[in-house]
Parts: structure tokens; C-alpha cells; sequence
């Protein structure tokens, strides 16, 4: 693997951005999740940790901006980060979760999966612009 190419899956109406940017192993999705075939859409990024697990001084630091996702999505989102928490070591994951102030519904998601998965999320407002 590369590391100076980028994973990249472009937002649609549905879909969030995915950014895997190799260089520094950031793992950023932003925007609405609710793909109709949630399975086939989400495939990709989770064969893609393993991958990253593999690198020199492997780390991972996933970045989750999501102004939206349907249940389908949560299941996937949870199994992304359950094959996180599997391949990288504690000290060699990091989580930021980014919810805007008044989103409890999304501030609660994060806290259910932060506690779940027994993995620390960092659970960030967004500031306003």
C-alpha cells in the first residue's frame, strides 16, 4: 500500500464523504448516511483497515462529521469502529465524534458507542461559524 495515495469516496444526497488520507492515517466521513444498500457502500471502508493496520507505525485516527444516519447506518458505524478497536492498539486510535450543540439524539449515539465498544470517543461540539 501507498502511502501517499488517499481513499476517497465523494458525498451524495445519501452517502457521507469518506477520506482516508494515508500519509497521516486519518480517517474522516462527513455528511448524511443513509444509503440504500448501506452494506455494499460501507464494504470498502471496512476492508480498508485491515490495510492500515498493515502499514509502518500503524495508527488511525477516524475523524466522524455526520450530520445524519438511518439505523442501517449505526449498524455499520459500529462495526467500523468495533474493526478499529480490533486492529490498532489503544494508544494507536483515536475518535473524534463532531455533534452540534443541540443534536442529543447524535451526542447520544456517540456516547452509546463509546460505551459499547469499551473504546474512548472524544465528543466534540461543533463551533459556530
Amino acid at each position: 500500500m501507498n502511502q501517499l495515495e488517499t481513499f476517497h469516496i465523494t458525498a451524495t444526497r445519501s452517502t457521507p464523504e469518506v477520506l482516508f488520507d494515508y500519509k497521516r492515517q486519518v480517517l474522516s466521513l462527513r455528511g448524511v448516511s443513509s444509503p440504500e444498500k448501506t452494506t455494499d457502500f460501507y464494504q470498502p471502508i471496512f476492508e480498508l483497515i485491515p490495510q492500515i493496520a498493515q502499514l509502518p507505525q500503524p495508527s488511525l485516527h477516524v475523524e466522524l462529521q455526520l450530520v445524519h444516519f438511518n439505523s442501517s447506518s449505526a449498524k455499520a458505524l459500529f462495526q467500523l469502529l468495533q474493526t478499529t478497536e480490533t486492529h490498532f492498539l489503544s494508544d494507536h486510535l483515536s475518535i473524534n465524534w463532531y455533534c452540534d450543540e443541540d443534536d442529543d439524539d447524535m451526542i447520544e449515539a456517540a456516547e452509546d458507542f463509546s460505551d459499547m465498544l469499551d473504546i474512548n470517543i472524544n465528543i466534540l461540539i461543533n463551533e459556530e461559524i
